[in-house]
């Protein structure tokens, strides 16, 4: 952060700008690959009804929220390669 200072506020409030946006992504989808990671370690669920439930509501909002982001990562990829570098 220090060498900042020696470049164009703007370019580089920019370029982290989106770069931030890229590590907000990437942050979701890597919640929700542990979530269904975690969530597939769990001893099988067949005695508990509402735990196998609770498991296959959480299950589908990591897997869909995998799909939605993946779209969004490719358009937020595609925003930081647009961006001009600032050095």
């Amino acid at each position: 952060m220090f060498f900042f200072s020696l470049y164009s506020h703007k370019r580089v409030r920019r370029y982290l700008a989106a770069l931030a946006e890229l590590q907000e992504v990437l942050g979701m989808l890597n919640d929700a690959a542990t979530t269904e990671r975690l969530l597939q370690e769990l001893e099988p669920t067949d005695r508990d009804p509402n735990l196998h439930a609770a498991k296959n509501l959480v299950l589908g909002w990591a897997r869909g929220t995998s799909q939605a982001r993946s779209d969004t990562l490719r358009c937020t990829w595609k925003q930081v390669g647009k961006q001009k570098v600032f050095w």
